[in-house]
């Protein structure tokens, strides 16, 4: 997937997380979430290199790392194997976010936004992907 591409997804899945609640008003309640997962290698590489640059940024290290800002979140990591990167990002209040791993050389990052969003993914091995989830 090119750059280009990337960019109109994510444009894409923010407009759209936007757009929803101004529809469900707001006694809604409810989340839009998307999985991407990687078809190619390359694609699969520049998730990788995504991810890690992402963590960089917020300042996290080692192979799991979960930030989380706001209130009333709650998140975990498992990992079984080796070569394992997972990444938990929850921005807003009442978030639940859980990634399991098993096996070896997978990567994945669960950005959680707005409020009371759940997300869960399991990887059992050579897997890659990005997890976007937007609650209200």
């Amino acid at each position: 997937m090119t750059r280009p591409v990337l960019k109109m997804l994510f444009a894409g899945l923010i407009a759209g997380a936007m757009v929803i609640p101004a529809i469900g008003g707001t006694a809604a309640a409810g989340q839009f979430s998307h999985t991407y997962v990687p078809a190619t290698p390359q694609e699969a590489a520049r998730v990788q290199a995504m991810l890690a640059q992402m963590a960089a940024w917020r300042g996290l290290q080692g192979n799991a790392a979960i930030q989380q800002n706001g209130y009333g979140n709650s998140a975990g990591i498992q990992q079984n194997g080796s070569g394992n990167n997972g990444y938990i990002f929850q921005q807003g209040n009442g978030h639940a976010g859980t990634l399991q791993q098993n096996g070896n050389n997978n990567s994945h990052g669960i950005l959680q936004y707005g409020n009371g969003s759940n997300a869960g993914v399991v990887q059992n091995g050579d897997e890659t992907g990005l997890t976007i989830v937007y609650g209200w």
